[in-house]
């Protein structure tokens, strides 16, 4: 994308969040003017009503709302019913559930989306920084993050970015593994997934249980991780079979999970029950070559360990690969286009509420001239 380009798209995204601030500021009730039931429009074919739960967003005393109350207010009405036999994106693409839906409400709370670093990620134009960032600047893993964060708010699911300590024999990625258990309580999450700065969900008004009934992810599924490319190098030592990459791990609290994620993180340390795995300490692809060496083939009962077709939830449309990224995108290579892809997510359904608002208005705001005179003055 053009220098030119990339601004434009920063001046729209700035634009939308500012107005979108402005009417919820002023209490103006988004949802008596989007009560129209969109039918012809491929990003919504499924019917948006007025819900009366923003109510307490009418006119009245001044409030003061906070940025995630917007945000959920915005896109409550675009998004897609848990259990929804099928999904239309942006791209009029039709996307169907094989079969009948494990998943029928919202985890909510339970479900955690979290980003696992050791690097502080506070210079500038990162997300840890306080200051005023720069869009045409922000770094990509960080506008990676704020698309998890957004897709968190908008469902109401637990987001948390992990902070580990580096580990001091081997490389970083390893301490996601630990990381990830320890959100797995009944205290806490009852599913998380860990995913990578540089993947982005690319449907913001999809559920995540959604997914979890397409992909079937059973109430008895330990982990879940997607299919790497088709190439020499994501082959596995062992059966040369593809890798499964841990940029995108989704694991439910189960006995058999923490089982799982212990032997995995134990795996280059325990020669005798993984012998060589201790050559994955530090080289790429690290913790990701362990998994799909060692791990998956010792925990091979039906629900210990599932895939998901890259073309779903891996890689990208640039990538020139078999793994189009439908459902998430995951820029393992060319990470400067994560922040494209965050603004792909963001612009379709942000634009489509401001469309149909506007259609919904447009006795207020057409203004339509029976002739092309001046006025008389």
């Amino acid at each position: 994308m053009g220098l030119q380009s990339s601004r434009f798209i920063s001046v729209v995204v700035l634009a939308v969040i500012i107005v979108t601030s402005f009417l919820v500021a002023h209490q103006l009730n988004l949802y008596d003017t989007f009560r129209i039931q969109v039918r012809n429009r491929p990003y919504f074919r499924q019917p948006i009503y007025h819900s009366p739960s923003l109510d307490e967003l009418r006119f009245g005393a001044p409030q003061t709302l906070a940025l995630p109350d917007i945000i959920k207010a915005l896109y409550k009405p675009l998004v897609t019913p848990v259990a929804a036999s099928s999904f239309v994106d942006r791209h009029g693409r039709k996307h169907e559930l094989p079969g009948d839906p494990v998943w029928i409400r919202s985890l909510g709370r339970r479900l955690c989306i979290v980003d696992i670093d050791t690097r502080p990620l506070d210079e500038e134009n990162m997300i840890m920084n306080p200051a005023q960032m720069n869009w045409d600047n922000f770094q990509p893993v960080s506008a990676g993050m704020l698309n998890h964060y957004m897709y968190a708010l908008i469902h109401g699911y637990t987001y948390h970015f992990i902070r580990t300590p580096p580990a001091p024999d081997r490389a970083p990625y390893w301490t996601k593994i630990p990381a990830l258990a320890s959100t797995l309580s009944s205290s806490q999450c009852d599913i998380t997934i860990s995913i990578d700065a540089d993947a982005t969900f690319m449907n913001l008004n999809l559920p995540f249980e959604w997914l979890l009934n397409r992909w079937r992810y059973t109430r008895h599924t330990s982990l879940m991780m997607a299919v790497d490319p088709l190439a020499p190098q994501n082959m596995d030592a062992a059966r040369n079979n593809t890798n499964l990459n841990a940029g995108f791990v989704i694991a439910q609290n189960l006995p058999r999970t923490h089982e799982i994620l212990q032997a995995w993180a134990s795996c280059p340390d325990d020669e005798v029950r993984y012998p060589e795995c201790g050559r994955w300490k530090d080289p790429w692809p690290a913790e990701q070559a362990a998994f799909s060496e060692y791990i998956r083939y010792e925990f091979d009962r039906e629900d210990d360990i599932r895939t998901i077709e890259c073309g779903e939830a891996n890689g990208f449309p640039e990538s020139e690969t078999e793994c189009q990224g439908m459902f998430l995108r995951h820029h393992w290579t060319l990470k400067e286009l994560t922040k494209e892809s965050v603004v792909d997510a963001l612009m379709p359904g942000m634009m489509a509420r401001f469309h149909a608002d506007f259609v919904d208005r447009k006795d207020e705001v057409v203004v339509t001239r029976a002739n092309n005179e001046f006025p008389e003055l």
